[in-house]
């Protein structure tokens, strides 16, 4: 009989071939594909694709490839996990693959996957340019060129200023790397002759003089004169200016010319008598829904109480005059449609207000770290911040608020308001109405049980790409901000992030990227094909979703 210690030595001296084997490599995968024009579906050479680690947020480049003669590139050795595809090349904008808005399709890479034989299609960028004329045919320096794009936003058509270009000296603007679309380009200037124009000019010697007293211009009255806001091609407001259709790799042309109209006087009448030190007037343009341009004026005392604006265009216009008196800070707004001097009393309007508030966790815990608030104006409007102290009390004190229906909500992407409560204001659910003369006075609810949504989209069993996959709320019209949306990746795989508990519908639409699904009539054709959900602190089960 062998002994225990011998036995066991003999066990260990025949385990040992197999203990000096080594451990078998961890399987990879590959990533390849072809780059096509989007358009004629040639093949594209020299793009450079980038792998990304992630398919929603992406944070690190793992390798990048440029492709062959043939558009082709692959990527080797890849471990099982979710990536990002994004290309690059002169002449398109860069891309992430199947990108739309904010969301593009990740690939998904493991057993039974395919990551192979991708077709990458690239967007060609286009270009506007054009020329700025004064009306002597003469080229306008300097001149401020807006470049407005229709598109949808949050499930809404809407037109929003994209990008600015000021003219050269020739009184040429370009806008480049755009991807197809609707755009409509504006122009804001002032004429150099004007009396709101700077006095002084340089020579050829750089010697400074005053362009109004060479004696070759003509009466003081012709100098009061300003451009009004020019859309191409000589429209004086957006929904009568002429809508540039771009496709892909087009070059559009926008010669613009100006015309010069007899400038706006405007007399305000303040209430304090030291107008000129305690009043501040602005006065901007409204341009469209949630589109405003500040107005370069003038502005003078005119006697007590009374201020004078001079430099104005006609049109619709809003007026925020700001006064202190007394140590007391009071804003009124104004609209106004101007088409001939006058006078107004800037008390007429309606009073900004003061807006503040608490916020408290539903439990009882502490707020987070850092907690704002956020109040945007709707539709469409630009958004104010307040950050909560850490007992919870906020105020939008840098700032009044216009009369208007706001929403309220929180950018931190760790709680969400539950509930509000208001003095001096209507609630609608996640929304208030804000009326003139009352201060507000909010009571926010909030909680931090957010959860995920895990699922597949699918057609006859198979997993579809590129799908848009929407989460809605029951009373979608005044809890719109709980809406979440994904976009399947290639296995048809998506994930809804910071969803609070509630009962939701949650569809996928595989061409749903061109809808207006905020509009309730036409998202109502798809709940019905939708599934219904109550999510709770733990969120639900991973769902299987049709595709409609």
């Amino acid at each position: 009989m062998i002994p225990s210690a011998l036995r066991w030595m003999a066990l260990l001296v025949s385990l040992l071939p197999q203990l000096a084997r080594p451990a078998p490599a961890p399987q990879t995968y590959r990533i390849s594909g072809v780059v096509v024009d989007a358009q004629s579906s040639q093949p594209l050479p020299s793009t450079v694709i980038f792998l990304l680690a992630g398919s929603t947020e992406p944070v690190e480049i793992m390798a990048s490839e440029l492709t062959d003669a043939e558009g082709r590139f692959a990527f080797d050795n890849v471990a099982p996990g979710k990536y990002t595809l994004n290309a690059q090349r002169r002449g398109y904008a860069p891309q992430a693959y199947l990108q739309h808005e904010n969301y593009w399709t990740g690939i998904a890479v493991g057993p039974g996957l395919n990551s192979e034989r991708i077709r990458f299609p690239l967007q060609p960028s286009a270009s506007i340019s054009g020329q700025v004329f004064d009306e002597g045919s003469e080229s306008v320096r300097a001149a401020n060129v807006l470049l407005f794009e229709q598109s949808l936003e949050n499930g809404r058509r809407m037109t929003r200023m994209r990008e600015t270009a000021t003219t050269d000296d020739e009184g040429h603007f370009r806008f480049g790397h755009l991807l197809p679309g609707k755009y409509i380009v504006g122009v804001n200037a002032v004429p150099w002759y004007s009396l709101a124009a700077p006095q002084l000019e340089e020579d050829d010697h750089g010697e400074r003089f005053s362009a109004r007293t060479d004696g070759n211009l003509a009466s003081e009255a012709a100098l009061d004169v300003v451009y009004p806001m020019t859309f191409f091609p000589n429209a004086r407001d957006l929904p009568s200016a002429t809508v540039i259709r771009v496709r892909a790799g087009d070059v559009e042309k926008a010669d613009i010319r100006l015309q010069p109209m007899p400038a706006i006087h405007l007399r305000v009448r303040v209430p304090t008598s030291d107008a000129a030190n305690s009043t501040n007037i602005q006065i901007v343009e409204q341009l469209g829904e949630g589109l405003e341009l500040p107005v370069r004026i003038t502005q003078r005392s005119a006697g007590p109480g009374l201020m004078e604006l001079t430099g104005l265009p006609p049109g619709h216009l809003v007026l925020h005059a700001d006064a202190t008196e007394g140590g007391n800070r009071r804003t009124q707004t104004q609209n106004l449609d101007l088409s001939g001097d006058s006078e107004i009393e800037a008390s007429k309007g309606n009073a900004d207000v003061k807006v503040s508030g608490i916020a408290r966790m539903e439990d009882g815990s502490g707020l987070p770290e850092v907690a704002v608030v956020q109040l945007r104006r709707l539709p469409g409007g630009d958004a104010s911040f307040a950050r909560c102290q850490p007992g919870g009390e906020f105020s939008f004190e840098n700032e009044m608020i216009a009369t208007g229906s706001y929403e309220v909500s929180l950018p931190n992407p760790d709680s969400f308001i539950k509930s509000i409560k208001a003095t001096g204001a209507k609630v609608f659910g996640l929304k208030v109405e804000i009326e003139a003369g009352k201060d507000v006075r909010l009571e926010l609810t909030l909680a931090r049980a957010m959860s995920s949504i895990n699922g597949i989209a699918l057609r006859d069993g198979k997993p579809i790409e590129g799908a848009m996959v929407l989460l809605v709320p029951q009373d979608v019209e005044d809890f719109g901000q709980l809406i979440r949306r994904d976009q399947s990746d290639s296995d048809g795989t998506f994930t809804l992030k910071m969803v609070p508990p509630g009962r939701y519908t949650i569809v996928a639409i595989e061409k749903g990227w061109e809808l207006e699904w905020a509009n309730p009539e036409v998202l109502r054709r798809y709940l019905s094909g939708g599934e219904s959900v109550q999510v709770g602190p733990d969120g639900i089960p991973s769902i299987k979703l049709k595709v409609q």
